[in-house]
């Protein structure tokens, strides 16, 4: 009941945000339209206003640690939220100068957390929602700038938006042809590391190393990653006593060099991941592809460029940052690499 609460409070209070966002835009780019309605965009105002202050009191009350809270994200970004409407209903300034509306407008800045609201969510949708709703209030903010005389938005830009948005697209695409390879070479490897200790398993005198590699080698790969990091040196003490037992019992030969090289393919690749130089450069390049979109396409062309742009390249990013670590198989985890031929074979061992 008490998460149900929380949950829907979450979602209200974004769209409070986002609401209150584009009242101040449009009050400053469009004031003669807002002129008759000014009591109510201000009572509005300061409805959310009280709102979330009354929530940042409470935090601060109800907080075992006070200052943590103060000093982490969360507790900046409420702080942000109603420090600029505080001092210009106090300050000098007046609550409703244009500089205390502009100020209001770092309001938008609490929709950041959303990630923390997405439980009702799933899948790609819910890892890019915040960066929808920053997109949708920073719109906002260029809109205002748009109304102003000193604004002048960039022309001829098509050619350029092009170039980059191929660009990013070339970079998406290499990334998820490495990571898509990486994806089926695993699944090979393990299918045939299982055809080769079906053939050891004929062997009696290694059956017991066998069997004990193989259910830890399922337990590593799935592992979550930092435990992966821990278990990798152990997985490769393994490894070479099960090639010790191997030789005692004269299994050598083709069979035995292959089963090595997938195993220790397996390994390495468990822990394996794009460069992380290349995973930033392709961050910096989107982020400044949406950023010029943002500035450059005015009007609501823009607003549905930018949304749908975050979306579509925020979601491929997001898939393929996903498919880049192929052996999580943890709850949020999109796409793994299928080991069925692995847990088969040791739950016929079990049995």
């Amino acid at each position: 009941m008490f998460k149900s609460i929380k949950h829907i409070y979450s979602i209200v209070s974004i769209w409070l945000i986002l609401i209150n966002v584009w009242l101040l835009a449009a009050v400053e780019s469009a004031p003669e339209k807002v002129v008759p309605y000014m009591r109510y965009i201000t009572l509005f105002d300061y409805c959310v206003l009280f709102v979330f202050s009354l929530e940042y009191i409470i935090k601060i009350i109800t907080k075992k640690r006070k200052l943590k809270y103060l000093f982490s994200f969360d507790g900046i970004i409420d702080l942000v939220a109603i420090l600029p409407s505080i001092l210009g209903f106090f300050g000098s300034l007046g609550a409703n100068t244009t500089w205390a509306r502009v100020l209001r407008l770092t309001r938008i800045t609490r929709v950041l957390k959303a990630q923390n609201y997405k439980s009702r969510l799933t899948g790609v949708s819910a890892l890019i929602l915040p960066y929808i709703l920053l997109v949708f209030g920073i719109e906002a903010i260029a809109s205002l700038a748009e109304a102003k005389d000193y604004w002048t938005t960039p022309k001829d830009l098509n050619v350029s938006l092009g170039v980059v948005g191929f660009s990013v697209a070339v970079m998406l695409g290499a990334k998820l042809t490495v990571v898509s390879s990486r994806i089926y070479s695993i699944e090979d490897a393990i299918c045939r590391i299982v055809g080769s200790m079906r053939d050891m398993w004929q062997t009696q005198g290694i059956q017991k190393e066998l069997n004990s590699w193989s259910l830890y080698l399922e337990s590593y790969i799935t592992s979550s990653h930092e435990d992966k990091l821990t278990k990798a040196a152990t997985m490769r003490d393994k490894t070479d006593a099960l090639e010790a037992a191997m030789e005692e019992n004269a299994i050598s030969g083709p069979n035995s060099a292959g089963f090595h090289r997938d195993a220790a393919f397996v390994i390495h690749r468990a822990t394996a991941s794009i460069p992380e130089a290349y995973d930033k450069f392709l961050k910096t390049v989107i982020c400044l592809y949406i950023s010029v979109i943002i500035v450059s396409v005015p009007g609501v062309p823009g607003l549905l460029a930018s949304l749908l742009t975050v979306f579509i390249l925020g979601g491929m990013y997001y898939l393929i940052e996903d498919m880049d670590d192929p052996l999580s198989f943890e709850e949020d985890s999109f796409i793994d690499a299928r080991i069925d031929a692995l847990t088969y074979w040791n739950r016929k061992r079990a049995d």
